[in-house]
């Protein structure tokens, strides 16, 4: 399975569950997605960082720590 089709399937599931739960729910995804590989000599630290702060950025939530995967042990 490409990484597109697992992309596109992960997207439809979610989308009906929470449908399931909410009828009324707008969009859930935006449309398309952007991948990128780290290099070998990229702070994977900072990569995961900049990545669990995204749920903040986007007002998700208030506070990291309302994020359930913020506690990641090796960041």
């Amino acid at each position: 399975m490409s990484l597109s089709e697992a992309v596109r399937q992960v997207k439809a599931r979610t989308t009906l569950e929470l449908r399931s739960r909410n009828p009324a729910i707008g969009a859930v995804w935006q449309d398309g997605f952007h991948d990128r590989r780290l290099r070998p000599r990229e702070n994977l630290k900072a990569a995961a960082r900049y990545i669990l702060m995204n749920p903040a950025r986007a007002g998700l939530v208030r506070s990291l720590r309302q994020y359930p995967h913020w506690y990641a042990c090796w960041l």
